[in-house]
């Protein structure tokens, strides 16, 4: 099921990781830049070149290698949190489809004491997608300096936190009450109520 924005709680914990204080769950840091990665989700080169923010090998320092589909610069990519809500889901996205399928027999195992979860997939998936898999299998990657834990047991714990994605939109209904204007079945009328 693909995501519409970051209003979502895994969005908002995907900021308290990337530019938060993690004792209060705050991370609205839009404005924040650390080296090339940008924002409240801390996007670098990689991840906005894959959703054509930044060119192919583009550097996110020139804006000539920005194509104007996120803004045309680093200045203006990190002065609007519009701007990288949009880009974040677009990202999101793309590793939620790279998830599907690949890891789904890790999903509810515990590795070194947390849950594999699609939420903490995701985010491990954005810190560092070439070792999600690692990752799903128990074997840390990267310690957060912050915690003392392996990074992506954080970031399990933080996907458990986030509650259920879904992994699927449920099916339309076919049929229901009411006539359409062509006189078939109209499915997107509210039923009528007893006896009318």
């Amino acid at each position: 099921m693909p995501f519409v924005d970051t209003e979502s709680e895994l969005f908002r914990l995907l900021r308290v990781l990337e530019s938060g204080d993690r004792t209060t769950l705050t991370g609205e840091n839009y404005g924040l830049r650390n080296g090339n990665a940008l924002g409240a989700y801390q996007m670098g080169a990689s991840s906005l070149q894959q959703i054509g923010a930044v060119r192919p090998q583009g550097d996110v320092n020139r804006p000539a290698d920005w194509t104007g589909r996120y803004g045309s610069s680093a200045q203006e990519f990190l002065a609007s949190s519009a701007l990288q809500d949009s880009a974040c889901v677009a990202y999101m996205n793309v590793l939620d489809d790279w998830i599907d399928g690949n890891f789904d027999r890790y999903i509810g195992t515990t590795q070194n004491g947390a849950e594999v979860n699609r939420g903490g997939l995701l985010l491990c998936s954005w810190e560092n997608p070439a070792q999600t898999r690692l990752a799903a299998m128990g074997r840390p990657f990267s310690r957060d300096p912050r915690t003392g834990l392996a990074d992506y047991v954080t970031r399990m714990h933080f996907g458990a936190l986030a509650g259920t994605i879904p992994t699927a939109p449920p099916p339309p209904p076919t049929t229901g009450p009411g006539p359409a204007p062509d006189g078939g079945v109209n499915w997107q009328d509210p039923p009528l109520p007893p006896g009318v």
